[in-house]
């Protein structure tokens, strides 16, 4: 968050990411958003802390810490001023003049009450904004019965990929089954994935990057079909974002199943034609047509 964005677009926006966060939790679609504990912590009325901020900015916590140890002398040789760099690596004045005021052994305890002080309300605005935007979907007295990690999961999602979650809630297209030896090298090569990678291929196959917070609230199963092309080890996977979908290829080696998925998860990871009739074809387990007359062909 940038604490100098306070004009009025800014906040706005801000609010439209609230919304977008409320939006996730009462449809249970989870929005992948990088924020520290310190803004989580704020939406849900809780007690931010020094250690929040050391989370986002250890140099800050290391400054204090060195400023604190310094004996009188050394303290007076650094000509430490009452300022503070922003989040924004911008320099602010603690105190009018802050930039030409020396730190003394005697206003020492001061500065570092008002380091933190400032710091840990840095962008309290912004957070404000952001909370009002949620309110209009979520009522504000209802977030303060979660914890932080409790909101963030509502509106994230599980952080991690879990393929057994994933397996678990798979269905397969015509003529495929758990037991289909390329279906097991899948569901191997999915094992052997990293998390990063993991969370590629759920953006492969259905435009985001983390799975619903619980099994009720999958309102769509992930499904595989077969690619059938040939030969099979010279085909990528096809993801149908829309669908929630993969067309799998009948890979004859589990060598080959990784380098191609991983392949397709890593560099393919434009959104396809899922509106199409061949998409919608493909996505149902139907027939593969690859037909270069066809004025909908992906």
């Amino acid at each position: 968050l940038n604490p100098k964005a306070l004009d009025s677009v800014s906040l706005a926006m801000y609010e439209f990411v609230g919304k977008l966060m409320g939006i996730a939790m009462r449809t249970k679609n989870p929005l992948a958003v990088n924020l520290p504990s310190l803004v989580w912590k704020s939406l849900c009325n809780d007690d931010v802390s020094i250690a929040d901020v050391r989370a986002i900015d250890s140099d800050f916590s290391e400054r204090l810490k060195m400023i604190n140890g310094l004996s009188n002398d050394e303290l007076v040789e650094t000509q430490t001023k009452f300022v503070i760099p922003g989040l924004d690596e911008q320099i602010v004045d603690l105190v009018p003049g802050g930039s030409n005021t020396v730190v003394t052994p005697e206003t020492r305890s001061l500065y570092m009450e008002m380091a933190k002080k400032y710091r840990l309300h840095e962008i309290d605005k912004q957070c404000h904004a952001i909370a009002r935007g949620l309110a209009t979907q979520v009522p504000r007295n209802l977030l303060s019965i979660f914890t932080w990690r409790e909101l963030e999961l509502l509106v994230c999602g599980p952080p991690e990929v879990d393929v057994n979650v994933l397996k678990a809630n798979t269905v397969y297209g015509e003529g495929l089954s758990e037991a289909n030896y390329s279906v097991q090298l899948f569901w191997q090569v999915m094992e052997q994935f990293s998390q990063e990678a993991r969370q590629k291929y759920i953006r492969f196959v259905w435009g985001r990057s983390r799975l619903p917070f619980s099994t009720a609230d999958w309102e769509r199963k992930h499904k595989i079909n077969k690619l059938p092309k040939t030969p099979a080890d010279e085909y990528l996977p096809l993801g149908h974002t829309c669908f929630f979908t993969l067309d799998l290829p009948m890979y004859t080696s589990k060598k080959v199943c990784y380098d191609k998925l991983l392949y397709a998860v890593t560099h393919c990871i434009a959104i396809d034609a899922d509106e199409t009739t061949v998409a919608r074809q493909a996505a149902d387990g139907g027939e593969w047509v690859d037909d270069d007359d066809d004025d909908e062909n992906v």
